[in-house]
């Protein structure tokens, strides 16, 4: 890839450190500016939820299209290999987007306009559904959501390999006979957030209390439009998905608000670069809100309007709060470490209830929040139950994978991040295996496409690593520098992250790289 960089790079062009002050400055500016942006959480559109939205018919019980705007997003959004998801091919992904994509569009087809679409998408999932296993983790709730799917498919006699999907089924069968069928509705299970895989089996008595107090279920647009269409008219639900709709293009995001989430990401950012103290002024309101929105038992969830808790967003808010608390020296922000009690289990921590698979980017946060804590009787034996399960599950001995992010860039960026100060040989081979995984031009991916993401998080660990232990090269940190100067305004942030589908959260990632070139202007002044 050929480019021109606006900024020359100092270590080779003996740039005066005064440019790399004014550097500094202008990047301390861009995290001003992106933290007075911060609200309901900038996110990338989610064909899975647009289709699930676009299903809706008007209020008034006639059948029309209610958000007819969303099916023109589908139908200009297909990709050119007859799917819709994210521009990786990411197997869970482009398959239950590309299914829901296919049942909206035949709701409302009329006189045969969607017929090639539909074709081209069946045929997509005729190609890659014996590929579902080469994805490191499945998206969140397939194995529930793609069964009920595949049964409304079936009814509607579309031409599928339905053999293929057989295991999906028996894991949702094994996995629900572990909930009782009321908790099944309970809003603090993560379960509600993909309550669409009901399908028609939706228990009306049970469901009567399962919206959020902002009208959604499970803050998610998908389940909240199919609670909407098989419930009958329930105005809340309505106006709730009236409000995700708003936007101009007629796509969906995936979850609305995402306002914890989002501020607790970009801060969490802006800390490792050290910049919390600079943009305190604009900082200490979203602070704020994270200390607001904090319950002593279970910590925080991605958003106020969503009832299950969770520890990955509860350990970088608590993380944030204790650093506040330091910083500004002001007792408010400091909240107990008992939060963690609630997540604990024999050999780990986990993320949410009823979870299968642990998360270890969650645990890893975790580790990162207990090193503010080193004087508490409690935190040794947790780091040391958080160190073992890191030990049991790298990848080749070189890297990890996790559930909630499809990189492993991302999860082992932030276990280098974690792990450095305290058990560096633990992630030695990491740092080797980022180094060893650069493109020519500066650039990580692990899609077999760079990215500013990814090199992000790449550069961050890089330089936390130089500053703390040594021996990482420094033209591998100048060309990832270069890379984001270059390239971080004329790209576009492909969807990596994990939820139903694959999402992008657009603010998250531009605090990433504002924080990785921050640290680099650190390093080299």
């Amino acid at each position: 890839m050929e480019y021109s960089t606006t900024m020359p790079n100092p270590r080779q062009r003996g740039v005066l450190g005064t440019t790399i002050e004014v550097a500094t400055r202008s990047l301390v500016q861009e995290a001003r500016q992106l933290l007075s942006q911060l609200g309901d959480g900038a996110m990338s559109i989610a064909a899975y939820d647009t289709a699930w939205v676009a299903r809706l018919s008007q209020a008034d019980g006639a059948d029309v299209p209610a958000f007819p705007k969303c099916l023109e997003w589908l139908r200009e959004n297909q990709q050119p290999d007859g799917s819709w998801g994210g521009q990786n091919e990411y197997y869970c992904d482009r398959i239950i987007s590309t299914l829901a994509a296919v049942l909206s569009l035949s709701r409302w087809n009329r006189h045969g306009r969607d017929d090639a679409r539909c074709e081209r998408g069946l045929q997509y999932i005729w190609e890659k559904a014996g590929l579902l296993a080469h994805d490191p983790f499945e998206t969140v709730g397939f194995e529930l959501i793609v069964p009920t799917l595949l049964e409304e498919a079936q009814r509607l006699g579309l031409r599928l390999p339905y053999g293929l999907f057989d295991r999906y089924r028996q894991v949702r069968d094994k996995k629900l006979a572990r909930i009782p069928a009321r908790m099944l509705y309970n809003r603090q299970n993560p379960a509600v957030y993909s309550l669409e895989f009901m399908g028609n089996n939706l228990d009306r008595e049970l469901a009567a209390h399962v919206q959020e107090d902002n009208g959604s279920v499970g803050d998610s647009p998908s389940a909240t439009a199919y609670f909407l269409s098989v419930w009958g008219e329930e105005p809340r639900a309505r106006q709730y998905i009236s409000r995700v709709t708003s936007g101009e293009s007629g796509g969906v995001v995936f979850c609305f608000p995402l306002e914890v989430f989002e501020r607790a990401w970009v801060l969490y950012n802006f800390d490792l670069a050290g910049l919390l103290d600079e943009v305190a002024e604009e900082a200490q309101p979203h602070i704020g809100y994270l200390r607001g929105v904090w319950d002593d038992r279970e910590g925080v969830a991605f958003s106020r309007w969503y009832s299950a808790r969770d520890l990955d967003d509860t350990a970088v808010t608590f993380k944030l709060l204790h650093r506040a608390a330091q910083l500004w020296g002001d007792p408010q922000y400091r909240v107990s470490l008992d939060v963690f009690e609630t997540y604990a289990e024999k050999d780990h921590f986990r993320t949410f209830r009823f979870e299968t698979d642990p998360s270890l980017s969650a645990n890893i946060h975790l580790l990162d929040a207990l090193l503010l804590c080193p004087e508490e009787p409690a935190v040794h034996p947790m780091m040391e139950k958080i160190l073992s399960f890191m030990r049991r599950t790298r990848s080749l001995r070189a890297f990890w994978f996790d559930k909630w992010h499809a990189s492993p860039y991302y999860v082992t960026a932030h276990a280098i991040l974690a792990a450095v100060g305290g058990c560096p040989d633990l992630v030695a081979d990491a740092v080797f295996w980022i180094v060893q995984t650069q493109n020519a031009d500066g650039s990580w991916g692990y899609y077999h496409c760079p990215t500013v993401e990814e090199t992000a998080y790449c550069l961050q660990a890089l330089l936390t690593y130089e500053r703390q232990v040594g021996g990482v090269p420094a033209e591998t940190l100048d060309k990832g520098a270069d890379y984001l100067r270059a390239c971080r305004w004329g790209q576009d942030y492909p969807p990596l992250w994990i939820s139903k589908t694959l999402f992008a959260p657009l603010h998250v990632i531009e605090s990433a790289v504002i924080s990785a070139l921050a640290m680099y202007e650190q390093e080299i002044g």
